[in-house]
């Protein structure tokens, strides 16, 4: 029960985090603030291992287990959040939200393709849950305004970006749990698998996010609309730490072990119905509205989540 429930408190680090961000996206590209948050969650885990004394466990890791850490970090943070990212910024968060939901999906056929068993629940949440996010992306369409003078070709790409991104999800996934709980298996016992598995992983994704992030287009500061005028105010750089903490050291965390103990299907299945949790913190701390269809579709994916931890 212990991995089912760090599950659900991923899936609500995530969009707690991302409703944080939100308050200061227009202020920074999608690539600076992944490059931000991966950076500030890499720090976090590095100066965990320092002053307890983990850095000495490295040399237990076989290069083949190291190899493995780094491409699952490689696939979910940078391949799969990038493209969600670029996918979300063209088509809006309706779309990203339905296709991304498919990450259950790829996860419970690469899990079979490698012999683990799935169960029937977890088949029938994964259906009563994401019948609830079509429920919230139908209700949200009218919100995000989108052109349907689109090129298809255009359209077509940022399909198959966030496919990409949803399929990159799931293989790190995947490979997290494996890495994961190979480690536990090399520390002594009591070590903290997740602090040091992530002090490796984050900063090599960290190091790439930045030379994306710095080469990316500048931020847009001139938006008369925004809350803060300027990246460097002290409540935007509050905003930042604090969405980064919760989302990136917290919900990395979380995410590392809930995937290592419930299995890489159950949390993926978890991390997809977010949205139950998304939009009332998007209510309470953005003021966003929860239309009739939404409140349909949360206790849809409510029933999905209860109907797997019972």
């Amino acid at each position: 029960m212990a991995g089912e429930l760090l599950a659900v408190a991923t899936a609500i680090t995530f969009p707690l985090a991302n409703a944080l961000f939100k308050k200061v996206d227009d202020l920074f590209t999608p690539s600076q603030i992944n490059a931000i948050r991966t950076s500030i969650g890499a720090l976090f885990f590095v100066l965990f291992i320092l002053l307890n004394d983990q850095l000495k466990f490295l040399g237990l890791i076989p290069a083949t287990l190291l190899v493995l850490l780094l491409i699952s970090i490689f696939f979910g943070q940078i391949i799969g959040d990038t493209a969600y990212f670029i996918g979300q910024e063209s088509l809006g968060t309706t779309i990203a939200l339905a296709i991304s939901g498919t990450m259950p999906f790829f996860t419970f056929v690469i899990s079979i393709l490698i012999g683990e068993q799935i169960s029937e629940i977890l088949f029938l949440s994964g259906i009563i849950i994401g019948t609830g996010i079509i429920l919230i992306s139908k209700s949200q369409i009218s919100r995000e305004e989108l052109s349907m003078n689109q090129e298809i070709s255009k359209y077509l790409l940022m399909v198959v970006t966030l496919l990409i991104a949803s399929i990159s999800w799931a293989i790190a996934i995947v490979l997290t749990d494996i890495g994961f709980t190979e480690l536990s298996e090399l520390l002594p016992q009591g070590e903290e698998t997740s602090f040091l598995g992530n002090a490796i992983r984050l900063p090599f994704a960290a190091v790439i996010l930045c030379v994306m992030g710095w080469k990316s287009r500048p931020a847009n500061r001139e938006n008369p609309d925004s809350l803060y005028r300027s990246p460097y105010e002290g409540k935007v750089i509050g905003i930042l730490l604090a969405a980064s903490i919760i989302g990136t050291a917290l919900g990395i965390l979380l995410y590392s072990e809930a995937a290592r103990l419930a299995g890489a299907p159950y949390t993926s299945l978890m991390l997809t119905a977010s949205p139950l949790f998304s939009i009332p913190i998007s209510w309470l701390i953005n003021k966003e509205k929860i239309s009739t269809l939404e409140f349909l579709g949360l206790l849809l994916i409510l029933s999905g989540v209860v109907l797997i931890l019972i």
